[in-house]
């Protein structure tokens, strides 16, 4: 039976996930795509573009019966095959590496590649999205910790560039839960249903399901460690006390080396790590290191990644590697939490910034170099109260390519000029008294 789209007052709501983007949000997500991509190039990271539709069989490689099932497929016309959509940008990549660039991974080479691409999957509730927007980077045939914190360093300098403050890396590693979950050899709906508990770190529930399991005491202990386990990365001391399988310390070994080469290369990164050994949602093909990053305004993770070493394998190369997505709407609620919709909406050239109780004379300075920048045909907007990081992320938000940051030294009005440069960042121009 057909059901109606159309009532009363017109047409229905769009489907359950799925979001219009009018023309201010959509030329800010162009804007911000745009320099996310010129970041990972300066990283090296090389951008490629996959198909919006794959053959099933091919895609569904490596993924599990629940991931398949959020595939949206359909006959192709054409030739009868079952396609789907695409819904993961990591499998393609996988697919990519192997069937295009083997012949440099067999040869020694490890591969930065870089994309930008829209996934749509069956959302899992009603307020799941059906459709995500990301930009990530893969890097493939290194399996080593360095490049593990390599992918960390490149997600906190994105932020930083971004202007963006408060990030938390939840930092886990599958093999932990995973061969928890392995020990206890759950029938498959257990299983499905424990990992669901420990997703919400429902002790009580986790604990009468491994009563009604009869679980072996030893784990029935370990798996409810899993929920307290996190923290600071101090907390992997105590996981290997609490958590008494060979496997399971061989992952916190791995860990704790990605932790210790991030402490070694970047100390700002280390600072923002955190550790949660009861994380265990995500995408079955990873294999070792997960993360996902938090930012204040969002109440999505703004980045999901980690390793995932035998993925490429099931396209013709074995090679390991790891990479991360940054969800740009995540991103973006993050990027806009206090800011005005004007601030939001409006695409500029140039935002001139006063700092917070700069006083009147640094107000009117500011008012003369917008009026003199309007004269010569240029977008101004100019900013009360506003320090320069935060400034940078109105910056980001409007596609303003210059700000000139007014400030007061000894009583005088000061201003600084910055320019956009390449891979995101801002070059000073200018220091005027």
């Amino acid at each position: 039976m057909l059901i109606s789209t159309v009532g009363r007052r017109g047409f229905a709501p769009l489907p359950p996930g799925a979001r219009d983007l009018l023309p201010s949000a959509l030329r800010r997500r162009r804007a911000l795509t745009e320099r996310l991509l010129a970041i990972f190039g300066g990283w090296g990271y090389e951008a490629v573009a996959t198909p919006s539709v794959e053959y099933f069989e091919v895609f569904g490689r490596g993924l599990s019966e629940r991931e398949r099932g959020r595939c949206v497929r359909f006959i192709s016309p054409g030739s009868g095959e079952l396609v789907t959509l695409r819904a993961d940008v990591t499998p393609q990549i996988a697919r990519l590496a192997g069937q295009r660039l083997g012949e440099r991974l067999r040869g020694g080479e490890s591969l930065r590649l870089a994309y930008a691409a829209d996934v749509v999957r069956l959302p899992e509730g009603p307020r799941a999205a059906a459709e995500h927007h990301q930009v990530g980077v893969e890097l493939i045939g290194d399996g080593s910790p360095a490049a593990d914190a390599e992918l960390l360093e490149l997600a906190h300098s994105v932020l930083i560039d971004l202007g963006v403050t408060g990030a938390r890396f939840d930092l886990a590693h599958v093999g932990i839960a995973r061969a928890l979950l392995d020990a206890l050899e759950l029938a498959p709906e257990d299983r499905d249903d424990l990992v669901a508990r420990l997703g919400r770190k429902d002790a009580g529930a986790v604990a009468s399901l491994l009563d009604d399991v009869a679980a072996e005491p030893r784990l029935r202990a370990a798996v409810l460690a899993l929920i307290e386990l996190y923290g600071s990365p101090d907390v992997l001391t105590s996981a290997r006390e609490r958590l008494p399988l060979p496997s399971v310390h061989a992952a916190i070994d791995e860990l704790i080396g990605v932790i210790e080469q991030v402490r070694e290369n970047a100390p700002a990164v280390a600072a923002a790590l955190s550790v949660d050994l009861g994380e265990v949602r995500g995408f079955d093909y990873y294999s070792g290191l997960r993360v996902r990053v938090w930012l204040p305004g969002s109440p999505q993770p703004v980045v999901l990644g980690g390793r995932y070493d035998h993925l490429v394998g099931h396209y013709g190369v074995d090679a390991p590697a790891t990479g991360f997505a940054i969800e740009l709407d995540a991103l973006d609620a993050a990027l806009s939490a206090g800011l005005s919709e004007d601030e939001r909406g409006c695409e500029i050239g140039l935002l001139v910034a006063v700092d917070p109780g700069a006083g009147a004379a640094a107000g009117a300075l500011a008012a003369r170099l917008a009026e003199d920048a309007r004269g010569s045909g240029e977008p101004v907007r100019v900013a009360a109260a506003l320090p320069f990081a935060s400034a940078k992320r109105v910056a980001v938000r409007t596609g303003a390519q210059r700000i000139i940051q007014v400030t007061v030294d000894d009583g005088r009005p000061r201003c600084a000029s910055w320019r956009r440069a390449e891979a995101g960042r801002w070059q000073p121009e200018s220091e005027v008294r």
